[in-house]
């Protein structure tokens, strides 16, 4: 009975936090997405290719009762290392 409780309690464990997540349509972007909707939080993310399926996850996000937004951005990270 204990292990029940606290596996609910860490169900919702990111309830009321907000995540954004860069390429969250599809792959390991969208699994991490789910994930953290499936926790609670509410969940933003960016994609690059197809609208439709930005909706559609987007849409498969908000099944778990939070909010989740997309939008269509290329995000470019670089390092300088200089010798």
């Amino acid at each position: 009975m204990p292990q029940k409780k606290l596996l609910k309690e860490n169900l919702m464990i990111l309830r009321n936090k907000n995540a954004f997540i860069t390429g969250g349509s599809r792959g390991i972007g969208k699994s991490i997405a789910l994930e953290f909707a499936r926790k609670g939080a509410n969940v933003a993310f960016s994609y690059i290719s197809s609208d439709e399926v930005a909706e559609l996850t987007c849409k498969e996000i908000r099944k778990y009762g939070v909010e989740s937004y997309f939008f269509k951005a290329v995000f470019i990270f670089t390092n300088i290392i200089y010798i």
